[in-house]
């Protein structure tokens, strides 16, 4: 048989791990192996192509549209690379081109869910609910999963339609009961309706799978609205701990502690995020702890940003 030297297939298989065990270099490295050994190999390309994507810069962009591009010249009916260059074209913002990629793809294999799935995503973002609602029922009579339920959930909610975007995160999580996503998004909505033990009861859920800094603000402030305080700051502080930059959980923190008139607690969150309206917080903490001139100045700040 061939020698490890010169199978391509090997070549590949080693560049798939190094790219799922996150060493993007030597992904890169050992999947140009395979094409080089093999210039025809439109999974090693495409392989290549995800790689590079996942180094989120310009040039890995351009990098990774050049190995999607020249895997479709090899093979234009390879889904998964037309998919792809969709999604990267979605990221860039050009829906249209995303959109006719997608479709393309459709043409080839009309129930091929990643497609749906992904024009759904791009028409929603395109402002065509209708054409995403059919895109995704079409995904789900396919493949039914926990994502594509969420997925039809959040279509439901830009539509303005709570009820059913509630009945797609419940058929998420009986479908998965660990999908984070479906639990946060319908705790999200259990909030917005007021319901806020209920709606710490999900994102509960969801933080069980996951540590998300979103997620433990939105809880800390349901915890706020229910006057648990304890609880919020533990979730603020948390919230902090998974994201250093996070300005929302700072934000919220310190208006925590300045309703529980801990004002140099207050400050000092306030004095992390620069946006205008924690600068004009920081200025009232500071007026109350009685160093005018410097909270003058705050406000002056505010006003200019």
């Amino acid at each position: 048989g061939k020698m490890i030297g010169s199978d391509p297939a090997i070549f590949q298989a080693i560049g798939y791990c190094y790219h799922h065990l996150g060493d993007l270099k030597s992904a890169v490295g050992a999947y140009s192996e395979a094409i080089t050994l093999d210039p025809s190999f439109v999974e090693a390309l495409v392989g290549r192509g995800n790689t590079y994507m996942d180094y989120l810069t310009v040039e890995g962009n351009s990098r990774s549209k050049a190995d999607y591009q020249q895997s479709l010249r090899l093979s234009p009916g390879y889904l998964p690379a037309r998919v792809n260059l969709a999604l990267l074209l979605q990221a860039e913002g050009s829906f249209q081109q995303a959109w006719n990629e997608l479709t393309a793809a459709l043409e080839t294999n009309k129930v091929y869910a990643p497609a749906l799935e992904a024009r759904a995503i791009v028409s929603l973002q395109m402002g065509n609910h209708f054409g995403a609602l059919l895109d995704i029922n079409m995904a789900l009579k396919k493949s039914p999963s926990a994502e594509l339920y969420t997925n039809r959930g959040v279509i439901h909610q830009f539509m303005g339609d709570v009820v059913n975007a509630m009945r797609d995160y419940q058929q998420a999580s009986s479908v998965d009961p660990h999908y984070p996503l479906a639990h946060f998004n319908a705790g999200n909505i259990l909030f917005q309706q007021r319901q806020f033990r209920q709606a710490i009861t999900s994102y509960s859920c969801a933080l069980e799978r996951t540590a998300d800094d979103s997620m433990l603000v939105n809880r800390g402030i349901a915890h706020t609205m229910v006057e648990e305080t304890e609880a919020a700051l533990e979730d603020f502080s948390k919230a902090i701990m998974e994201n250093p930059y996070a300005a929302h959980a700072y934000f919220n923190r310190g208006n925590l502690y300045r309703s529980l008139g801990d004002y140099s607690s207050a400050e000092q969150d306030y004095k992390k995020p620069d946006d205008w309206l924690t600068v004009y917080y920081c200025g009232e903490a500071l007026g109350k702890q009685q160093k005018t001139e410097q909270a003058t100045k705050h406000f002056v700040r505010a006003a200019q940003i």
